[in-house]
């Protein structure tokens, strides 16, 4: 709760800021690849997990929990996006603890993995790229397809980009499992759990349910990427440590193809004529 206090710019005592920080610099001191790929093995899993949950959860009516796991399910795409950022050599480890420990990046991260995942897949369908590490070595190619057809998606972008700014994903999550007292205008009201409908649910489901196409097609799938299905996500026979190291080194190759295609690297500025 400290951590998130601080990610979040919440004021703590200077002693318990001083302790965090110092704790902040201690994990990322020790951070290495081999930690943080199994981070994002298991971020697969739960993300598994989570959204069977959220499933669960509202064939049983409680639509408010359900809610929340559906975004957590969210969360764990955005974790594994933020573990290929650092195994890129995107993030600092400092930048990748930080950003792990708080709601909102983890959430932005996974919201956009799921903008992105239908896009993708068309051009998928088109031949542009034949598997997901193809897209990343042919990057020039494919990213100008798109980027075009992001582009021309501008509804759709400014929604998300709505949500990301009003923090509206980390506000329905707390709604979903949480009961607090909101101020209006002329009042005070509780806001609760039971108070969200089944139709406020199946809009966070149906953002999850874009990842689930079959293998050869799902480009952004953080799952089908590497040849897994959601059931098999939940299978007791992937957490053995085999299954595990095989996880491990898909990961790291994928990885290393997101750093050698360009994809994190900023575009270079031309220099100006006369320099």
């Amino acid at each position: 709760m400290q951590l998130a206090a601080v990610v979040s710019g919440k004021k703590l005592p200077p002693a318990k800021v001083r302790r965090t920080k110092r704790w902040l610099a201690d994990v990322s001191a020790r951070l290495n690849r081999d930690t943080v790929l199994e981070y994002a093995v298991y971020s697969l899993f739960n993300h598994g997990d989570l959204r069977l949950a959220a499933s669960t959860l509202t064939d049983k009516g409680l639509y408010g929990p359900a809610r929340s796991m559906a975004i957590s399910a969210l969360e764990e795409l955005g974790k594994f996006a933020l573990a290929i950022r650092f195994l890129a050599d995107d993030l600092s480890a400092p930048q990748f603890v930080q950003q792990i420990f708080s709601h909102v990046p983890k959430q932005a991260w996974g919201r956009l993995i799921t903008h992105l995942s239908p896009h993708m897949v068309h051009l998928n369908r088109e031949n542009v790229a034949p598997s997901f590490l193809e897209f990343f070595r042919n990057l020039e190619a494919n990213s100008e397809k798109l980027v075009q057809a992001v582009t021309e998606d501008q509804n759709g972008l400014q929604q998300v980009a709505n949500e990301l700014a009003g923090h509206t994903l980390e506000s329905w999550r707390q709604e979903g499992i949480y009961v607090s007292i909101q101020e209006t205008e002329d009042t005070l009201v509780v806001q609760h759990p039971r108070l969200v409908t089944e139709e406020q649910v199946q809009t966070v489901i149906q953002l999850l349910s874009q990842l689930d196409n079959d293998a050869d097609h799902a480009l952004f799938d953080a799952v089908s990427c590497l040849g897994l299905s959601t059931s098999e996500l939940q299978s007791t026979v992937l957490t053995s440590p085999e299954s595990i190291r095989l996880l491990k080194s898909a990961i790291d190759q994928f990885a290393q193809a997101a750093k050698e295609s360009g994809v994190f690297r900023p575009p270079q500025s031309s220099a100006p004529h006369g320099a």
